[in-house]
């Protein structure tokens, strides 16, 4: 697994706002992961020194949160201790 790094670029795109370490196999898998968060907010990933891809903002993105949410993959949950 290689560690790849998700920034959330701020709106003007000249600044990293956050950033989020994704461990994927390849970039094909890597860029799945960051589609996830591709919206209204420019993202870039990375892979060491080098730029595997940038993901325009969208000021439109028909997806709702909720059909995004239904596409993360299982290791994005953590599991939940049952309440007694």
């Amino acid at each position: 697994m290689k560690t790849y790094r998700l920034y959330f670029m701020t709106a003007n795109g000249n600044h990293i706002e956050r950033v989020e370490a994704i461990e994927a196999r390849n970039d094909s898998d890597a860029i799945r992961y960051g589609q996830i968060y591709a919206g209204p907010q420019a993202l870039e990933l990375w892979l060491g020194s080098r730029k595997v891809l940038a993901f325009e903002s969208h000021p439109y993105c028909p997806q709702s949160d909720r059909a995004r949410i239904g596409r993360l993959p299982e290791r994005a949950f953590a599991p939940v201790a049952e309440v007694a």
